[in-house]
């Protein structure tokens, strides 16, 4: 294991990680693209994953508003359904191979709450084993990976983010009541925005941009438009660090072959050898490493699992409708947030009862999830505490 010194700690040249949360139609996609501009000033260097059906390519040659700038010809890759990681990791790659020194990933609500999502997964295979506790075991090391992919790219990532949305009530300076769409909680894993450098939240009708978390101190406390400029100003704190020498890859993942090899043989289980494969280190090599390198690194976790084979488990039993609600009951009761709830409501397996189900069992679902999201629920006005 190689000796660690202490040393003076000193800021490093840095690429931006940059979250985008906001309602529909408050600038999301336009934002990222103008602060993707800002940070390179060339088209041609920036690319979009879009998962929202094609949307992503309406914006090519549309006008700014408030402004003479025409948005130009920027890469594009486009993810439909399912959205699994896996299709996300293939995108951002393609992207980066092409070029693109700022990827934009709109959205990654989708790789959470939509078809083929985690919360998805998760659903599945708690509707297979009954038991939706350890279904997590096998949807975190998805979305560890998930992150780990965005955090290790050598592009500036822009991740747009949809927010859960509610409708206020409101009175103009007129005293007519008008009704606004506000944003709240991000449509993604809870603690997502740990993972950013700066995140945005976007006012809908105003497209007022506020900084809820700012590494850089450049937006702390203000209030402004999503335009190059703040792409220019991030650019400019990335760039203002210590340069970092690229280390030799070939030989950092010719010591991570061995250190696998050495793992594999001295592993007890397949516990084991599945933490092996599933080590930050060892995933982020297989993403980066050519064809022969990934292929030896396949073949000693293949070598692993081999010395230790599973017994063939018997198929579980699928859920009668009555266990169906006691699981359903136990992932509402253990949400610990209202995004939580929602997402649980979304799933494939509660949306198709929910369509299907004779009316005394939708009647239980909605009651079920109702009763969920009446946790959260701020006290009542004038409430005395």
């Amino acid at each position: 294991m190689a000796q660690q010194t202490v040393r003076k700690a000193s800021r490093k040249n840095a690429r931006m990680r940059v979250g985008i949360s906001a309602p529909a139609g408050a600038g999301k996609t336009m934002g990222a693209l103008l602060i993707a501009y800002g940070l390179v000033e060339d088209w041609t260097k920036i690319g979009l994953l879009d998962t929202e059906t094609g949307s992503g390519e309406l914006y090519v040659g549309l006008k700014v508003p408030g402004s003479t700038m025409v948005i130009g010809e920027y890469c594009y890759w486009r993810l439909d359904p399912p959205y699994t990681i896996a299709k996300y990791i293939e995108g951002q790659k393609a992207l980066e191979e092409a070029g693109c020194e700022v990827v934009i990933l709109d959205s990654i609500t989708h790789a959470w709450a939509g078809s083929g999502g985690l919360l998805d997964k998760q659903g599945k295979i708690a509707a297979r084993s009954g038991n939706s506790y350890t279904a997590w075991r096998d949807v975190t090391p998805d979305h560890t990976l998930f992150v780990d992919t965005m955090l290790s790219s050598p592009s500036h990532i822009i991740a747009t983010m949809r927010a859960k949305t509610e409708y206020v009530q409101e009175k103009d300076e007129k005293g007519k009541t008008t009704i606004r769409k506000v944003g709240l909680a991000p449509v993604q894993r809870e603690g997502m925005d740990y993972e950013f450098v700066c995140v945005f939240d976007i006012e809908q009708t105003t497209h007022t941009a506020t900084a809820t978390k700012d590494r850089t101190s450049l937006f702390d406390g203000e209030f402004f438009k999503l335009s190059p400029d703040v792409g220019k100003k991030m650019r400019v704190w990335a760039d203002s660090g210590v340069a970092v020498a690229s280390p030799p890859p070939a030989e950092k993942r010719k010591g991570l072959r061995d250190m696998m090899r050495e793992a594999v043989a001295v592993a007890s289980s397949l516990d084991d050898i599945r933490a092996i494969e599933n080590r930050q280190d060892v995933r982020n090599a297989l993403l980066k490493a050519g064809p022969e390198i990934k292929a030896e690194m396949e073949a000693i976790i293949r070598d692993g699992y081999a010395r230790f084979p599973a017994p063939e488990a018997a198929p579980a039993a699928p859920l009668t409708p009555a266990q169906w609600l006691v699981a359903l009951g136990t992932d509402l009761e253990a949400a610990k947030t209202e995004t939580a709830v929602s997402g649980i409501a979304a799933r494939d397996d509660v949306q198709n009862a929910l369509a299907k189900a004779p009316a005394p069992v939708v009647a239980k679902i909605n009651a079920m999830v109702s009763a969920a999201l009446t946790r959260f629920a701020p006290e009542a006005e004038g409430m005395e505490t």
